[in-house]
């Protein structure tokens, strides 16, 4: 496996919540020139390993192991690094979402892989812009999304845009030399375009 090549799987919105935040990743990126790119809430990231069928081996066990299960949208956001720029933060209490990340850790391990996350305790999260902004340009875009009426229909429990149902697992490869804390906009619109999905496995309903 080459150095710079890393693995990870995602949850993908699927129906209106799907369409929603592509309109509003397609939103943020023409005000701030950054890169459009599918919306996905990460179970695990940072994953080495010696070959992509390792990885969709895995993926496979994961999908086996899993029945559909809901996710739900809690607060909007911002973080330090550029990949959560600005995100809508996920329930974290969500104990089928918190069992789907310790199934895709201990099936990666399992198979010999290592793991390298920034941060140990999973954060999920769904991004949705990349970019290398200051806190004081990130907090406008947060306080312009704050302002439509996008958000508060995504943070209003009990509409259909603030939860979505998982029914799958998509394997994916990237570069992980791209992502720096200085990385450029090249650098990001780059990252963007070496997503290589590697496939989608249904679970066992």
């Amino acid at each position: 496996m080459a150095e710079n090549v890393e693995y990870s799987f995602w949850l993908l919105p699927e129906g209106d919540a799907k369409t929603e935040l592509a309109s509003i990743v397609q939103r943020l990126a023409d005000r701030n020139e950054s890169p459009v790119f599918d919306a996905h809430l990460t179970l695990l990231a940072g994953i080495h390993c010696e070959s992509d069928e390792i990885i969709v081996d895995a993926a496979r066990e994961i999908a086996s192991k899993s029945k559909n299960f809901e996710v739900r949208f809690q607060s909007l956001n911002t973080g330090k690094f550029w990949t959560q720029c600005v995100f809508v933060e996920i329930d974290e209490k969500n104990e089928d979402l918190k069992n789907a990340h310790n199934l895709s850790k201990e099936a990666c391990l399992s198979r010999g892989t290592t793991i390298h996350l920034p941060n140990p305790v999973y954060y999920p999260h769904v991004s949705l812009m990349y970019r290398n902004l200051g806190d004081a340009e990130k907090q406008a875009e947060l306080e312009h999304l704050v302002g439509t009426a996008w958000c508060a229909d995504f943070l209003k429990a009990g509409h259909k845009l603030n939860t979505f149902s998982v029914d799958k697992v998509v394997a994916l490869k990237l570069r992980s030399d791209l992502v720096r804390p200085d990385s450029t906009a090249q650098d990001i619109a780059d990252f963007v375009k070496s997503w290589t999905i590697l496939g989608e496995f249904k679970f066992d309903t």
